[in-house]
């Protein structure tokens, strides 16, 4: 027995079967992904470090500063922006400490490790 399928091959079913032969599917091919514009790494973590520098002594800066840490992980950035990440971990740790001259110290060198926004 000898079938024809919508793509002009021949198919032939197993001798002795009463089924058709199996007609092949078309692959699914997924529609073409928008054009995503990412913005720069440590976007926000460098938003985090001017809020912060505006006024270091807030009592949400260390939460603040955890927050852009936490964004720069979400997204993936962490490995991209090692030095500014480190420089803000030392500033975090100044701040707890009760040490804003410090504080701000670290966070200005973390701002001057982030590329230009």
């Amino acid at each position: 027995m000898t079938l024809m399928s919508t793509t002009d091959r021949t198919l032939t079913a197993h001798p002795g079967s009463t089924e058709a032969a199996a007609v092949p599917r078309a692959r699914f091919t997924p529609p073409p992904r928008p054009n995503v514009v990412r913005p720069r790494p440590g976007l926000r973590l460098a938003a985090s470090i001017d809020r912060v520098l505006a006024d270091p002594t807030a009592d949400v800066a260390v939460a603040e500063l955890t927050a852009g840490l936490a964004w720069t992980a979400a997204l993936g950035e962490t490995c991209l922006l090692t030095g500014a990440v480190a420089d803000v971990r030392r500033g975090i740790a100044a701040l707890r400490a009760g040490k804003p001259v410090l504080a701000v110290a670290s966070l200005e060198a973390a701002r001057a490790d982030l590329p230009i926004l």
